[in-house]
């Protein structure tokens, strides 16, 4: 793939609607170009061109291009801004990530997901029943099966327990008031609860 070389002129400026600090003054872009063509041709994020216009993105997407090189991050800012965009007008572009190979960095053991419930499943939230909205937002998950504990996905067997403010693994012997409690995440009428059991 050639560099494509483009001179910042005034031209330039008013394309990309901030001032152009490359020195020397061409921007010297490999394949990104191309890359951010996506947002105005690919069958994802075609599905909400009729509600957002993705010209501007895209001229975004190429200034970043151009002022941040070969920074991927950078670059895919514009296009998570887009799906953003098409998320809070009822459209989840479900395939963008990987068709525009811009996939949001997670922290380990984390995924990321396109329409996320806004009720994130945790192990504290475990036995509260919430009434969820239907909207759902971009952002990093558990996988299938786990929930969060603190800042990483465990299986419900594995969460800890809060008491007075502390949190303590799975199985943890609790002294309080001359009984001894144990912490357990057990399931009761096909729900998980998290309970503190005393020991007898």
């Amino acid at each position: 793939m050639p560099y494509y070389t483009r001179p910042c002129d005034n031209d330039f400026l008013l394309l990309f609607l901030s001032v152009c600090l490359v020195s020397p003054p061409t921007c010297f872009v490999q394949d990104l170009m191309s890359r951010c063509d996506s947002l105005q041709h690919s069958s994802s994020f075609l599905r909400c061109a009729h509600l957002v216009a993705p010209e501007a993105f895209a001229a975004l997407c190429e200034e970043d291009a151009c002022h941040c090189g070969a920074d991927e991050a950078c670059r895919c800012q514009a296009m998570l801004e887009y799906a953003r965009t098409c998320a809070s007008h009822g459209i989840a572009l479900h395939s963008w990530p990987g068709e525009s190979q811009c996939v949001p960095k997670c922290p380990v053991g984390m995924q990321y997901s396109e329409c996320a419930s806004p009720c994130f499943p945790t192990c504290q939230s475990l036995n509260i029943h919430e009434v969820c909205k239907e909207d759902c937002a971009d952002g990093c998950t558990c996988p299938a099966g786990k929930v969060l504990d603190g800042t990483r996905c465990v299986d419900v067997s594995q969460c800890s327990c809060m008491h007075a403010g502390r949190r303590y693994p799975p199985g943890s012997s609790i002294p309080q008031d001359c009984n001894t409690w144990w912490a357990a995440v057990l399931p009761e009428k096909n729900e998980d609860t998290l309970t503190l059991n005393p020991i007898q």
